[in-house]
């Protein structure tokens, strides 16, 4: 199994313009390999952490299709809290940008500290959730 369909989009802007644009398929990369041998658990660990962005999402799929094939399901307060994690996690790469790559695109200065809200709210989402809120067949009670 390997990760193919991605594309690779890379842009340079001048102010109020794009300067280059550069589109590129990358390679493949070998799930398969990188997973062999793990227990479910280290699995979705190590899938949730291999991509820059969307970590819990990806955290979220690969426990999803684990459950699916051990036929387990998450309890509802697990289920409810990955959700939530999956959707802060949107918001927080949506503000990123919005604070840090726009100001830079029309060539003012990025506003780090915006983030620090968003990024202290997001830390305590993922405490309150716990580390084995993807764990597959979770079935703890979590206050999310």
């Amino acid at each position: 199994m390997s990760l193919t369909g991605t594309l690779g989009i890379e842009a340079a802007f001048a102010p109020n313009a794009a300067a280059r644009v550069r589109f590129w398929q990358p390679k493949t990369v070998p799930l398969d390999r990188l997973l062999i041998g793990c227990a479910p658990d280290e699995a979705v660990r190590r899938v949730g952490s291999l991509f820059a962005l969307c970590g819990h999402a990806h955290a979220l799929a690969s426990a999803s299709a684990i459950e699916a094939i051990q036929q387990l399901s998450p309890s509802p307060s697990v289920a409810r809290a990955r959700l939530i994690l999956v959707a802060a996690e949107a918001i927080r790469e949506h503000v990123f940008r919005v604070c840090m790559d726009w100001p830079a695109f029309l060539g003012l200065v990025p506003q780090a500290a915006a983030l620090m809200p968003v990024t202290e709210e997001f830390a305590k989402l993922r405490a309150l959730a716990g580390q084995d809120v993807f764990r597959p067949g979770a079935a703890m009670a979590l206050p999310l």
